[in-house]
C-alpha cells in the first residue's frame, strides 16, 4: 500500500481538502515519479491521471528545452531539499496561466522513503496586472515624449503661422505668390492639428470644450483608417446630412471612434463590412439605460454608431467589455482600457454607450453625445490668414517670456509692428528682475515651461509682492487643472499654441481696453 493510500484512507478531511482545492497540489517519488495529482493541476497541464502518474515529471512535457529545465528543478529539490519556482501553462491557443510553486522534499514513515511534495498559488490575475501596468508604463513614457514633442513644435508652428500671415498682406489676391502662402498656412494648420491630437493622449482625459461637427471627426477618422486597416474589410460611412454641433473635447471624441473603429477591425480578421454612421436619436424622457444607475437625460442626440460584421459577443461578454482592463486580446496586444476610456468619455459629455451584439453576427456601437442648444451658432470659422495691421494710438510695454528664441524673435516682430514698446527674457529669474526694475511695464506674455524659475513659480512670486501687471499665459498644454488653479491665482488671459496674430492681437486689444473676453 502507497504511502499516499494510507493517509488518504487515514485521514478523509486531508483527502477532500487536497483533493477539492484550488491550488495545484503534486506528490512525486525521489525519484521524480508522480504519485499523485489533484484536480486543478490536471486541469491546468490538461491531463488525466493515466498520463501522469508513475510517469517522470520531465517525460510529460512535449518540449525539450522545458522538459530540460523541469529536470534541472528536480535535481535542485534532491539536492537542497525545497524550492521555489514559477512556470506558464498554456490552457488552449490563447489562455496562460502561472503559478509559484513551492517544492518541499520529506521523509515518510509510511513510504519507507522521501518523497517531493509541491503545492502551488494561480497568480495569473497578478501577472496580466502587472504586464498591463508595464504597458501602460511605456504609453505614459510615449506620452509624455510626444508631449515634449509637440511642444517643441508648437513653437515652430507659432513662429510658421504668424510671418505667413504677414507675408501674405504684401501679395495682391489671386497672385502666385498669395497662392504659395496659402499652401504654407494650410500645411501649417494641417501640422497643429496633428500635435493637438500628440497632446490629446497627454492631456489624460482632461476637458477642452468647443463646438464641433461630428461629421468632420468622423471623416479625418475614415480618411486614416483607409490607409491602416486590413485591406479585407470594406468600410462605408453614412453621415447626416444637416449639419448639427456638439459641445465636446476634439481629441477624445476623435480617440473615442478611433477605438471602436479598430475593435470593430480586431472583431473581422477574415475581412467583413465596417459601416460609420451618424445620425439623431431622441429621448422622449430620463432613461435608465445602466446597470450602474447611470440616467440618460431626455432630448436629442448625437449619435456615432460603429457597425462590423465580426464575430459578436454573447451576453456574458457584453457585461464585461466595460470593465477596466479586461480585454480577449491576446497577452501585450491590449490594454483592456479603450472601450472603458470610451465609455468614460461618453459619460463625461453627459452621454452615453449604447452595445448591441449578437455572438456570430456582428456588434453596433453607438457613442450618443448631446446636441449643442445653439444649433445657429456655428464654431468659429478659421481665419483667411490676412489680418490688418494698425498702430495703436498709445504706446504699451509688454515683456514677453518664452525659453525659445525663435519664438520670442518672431512675437517681438508681430508687436513691434503693431506700435508696442517690447521686452524679452528666455527665463523666469531675468523677467522677474525686469518686471521689479520696469515698473512701467504693462503686459506680461508668459510660457509656463521656463528654466530657472517657473512660470506657475513667477506668478506666484508676483502674487506674493502684490505685482499687479496683467499676465497672458501661452501654453502648448492646455492642462484644465493648471488652468483653473492659475484662475485662482487671478490670471484671466491664455493663448494656446500654435495661435495666430488675430487670436494673440485681438486679446491683447481687449485687454488694455478693459472688455470683456
Amino acid at each position: 500500500m502507497s504511502f499516499l493510500t494510507e493517509i488518504l484512507k487515514k485521514n478523509t478531511v486531508f483527502k477532500q481538502i487536497v483533493a477539492l482545492s484550488d491550488r495545484p497540489v503534486i506528490i512525486s517519488s525521489y525519484k521524480g515519479k508522480y504519485i499523485y495529482a489533484n484536480k486543478s493541476y490536471l486541469s491546468i497541464r490538461e491531463k488525466t491521471n493515466n498520463n501522469l502518474i508513475g510517469k517522470y515529471w520531465w517525460d510529460t512535457f512535449s518540449k525539450k528545452k522545458l522538459a530540460i529545465k523541469i529536470k534541472e528543478q528536480f535535481f535542485d529539490i534532491l539536492n537542497n531539499g525545497e524550492l521555489l519556482y514559477s512556470a506558464e501553462y498554456n490552457i488552449g491557443k490563447k489562455k496562460s496561466v502561472f503559478i509559484d510553486w513551492k517544492a518541499m522534499l520529506i521523509d515518510s514513515k509510511e513510504y519507507g522513503a522521501k518523497v517531493i511534495i509541491e503545492y502551488g498559488n494561480d497568480v495569473s490575475e497578478k501577472k496580466i496586472l502587472e504586464s498591463q501596468l508595464m504597458h501602460m508604463q511605456k504609453l505614459d513614457s510615449l506620452g509624455t515624449l510626444a508631449g515634449g514633442i509637440a511642444h517643441e513644435f508648437n513653437n515652430i508652428l507659432t513662429s510658421i503661422i504668424g510671418y505667413s500671415s504677414f507675408l501674405k498682406n504684401l501679395f495682391e489676391s489671386g497672385s502666385k505668390e498669395r497662392r504659395y502662402v496659402d499652401k504654407i498656412q494650410k500645411s501649417s494648420l494641417g501640422a497643429a492639428k496633428l500635435t493637438s491630437k500628440l497632446l490629446g493622449f497627454v492631456r489624460k482625459g482632461e476637458h477642452i470644450e468647443k463646438l464641433h461637427n461630428p461629421n468632420e471627426i468622423v471623416s479625418e477618422v475614415y480618411e486614416i483608417i483607409q490607409k491602416t486597416l486590413n485591406k479585407k474589410i470594406n468600410i462605408k460611412i453614412d453621415l447626416l446630412d444637416d449639419r448639427k454641433f456638439i459641445l465636446a473635447d476634439y481629441d477624445q471624441i476623435f480617440q473615442s471612434i478611433m477605438n471602436l473603429v479598430i475593435n470593430a477591425s480586431d472583431a473581422m480578421e477574415d475581412g467583413g463590412e465596417l459601416i460609420i454612421s451618424t445620425y439623431i436619436k431622441t429621448f422622449s424622457k430620463d432613461t435608465d439605460v445602466k446597470k450602474d444607475g447611470y440616467i440618460i437625460k431626455k432630448g436629442d442626440y448625437f449619435a456615432i454608431s460603429v457597425k462590423d460584421t465580426g464575430i459578436g459577443m454573447d451576453d456574458e461578454l457584453k457585461d464585461k467589455i466595460l470593465e477596466p482592463f479586461f480585454t480577449t486580446k491576446p497577452e501585450g496586444k491590449g490594454t483592456g482600457l479603450g472601450m472603458p476610456m470610451v465609455y468614460g468619455v461618453a459619460k463625461s459629455h453627459k452621454g452615453h454607450l449604447f452595445i448591441e451584439s449578437e455572438l456570430n453576427k456582428g456588434s453596433i456601437i453607438t457613442l450618443s453625445i448631446p446636441l449643442a442648444v445653439k444649433q445657429g451658432t456655428e464654431p468659429i470659422s478659421e481665419e483667411s490668414g490676412v489680418f490688418p495691421i494698425f498702430k495703436i494710438r498709445e504706446s504699451k510695454k509688454i515683456l514677453i517670456v518664452d525659453d525659445d528664441k525663435q519664438i520670442l524673435d518672431y512675437l517681438k516682430s508681430v508687436l513691434t509692428e503693431y506700435g508696442y514698446t517690447i521686452k524679452t527674457s528666455l527665463n523666469g529669474e531675468d523677467a522677474y528682475s525686469i518686471i521689479n526694475s520696469e515698473p512701467d511695464i504693462d503686459l506680461v506674455l508668459l510660457d509656463l515651461i521656463l528654466p530657472k524659475l517657473g512660470g506657475e513659480e513667477l506668478i506666484e512670486k508676483l502674487e506674493s509682492d502684490s505685482n499687479n501687471v496683467k499676465v497672458v499665459v501661452m501654453t502648448s498644454f492646455p492642462d484644465e487643472e493648471k488652468i483653473e488653479k492659475l484662475k485662482v491665482s487671478g490670471i484671466s488671459y491664455f493663448l494656446f499654441k500654435p495661435f495666430k496674430v488675430s487670436n494673440l492681437i485681438n486679446l491683447i486689444k481687449n485687454i488694455f481696453e478693459n472688455n470683456e473676453i
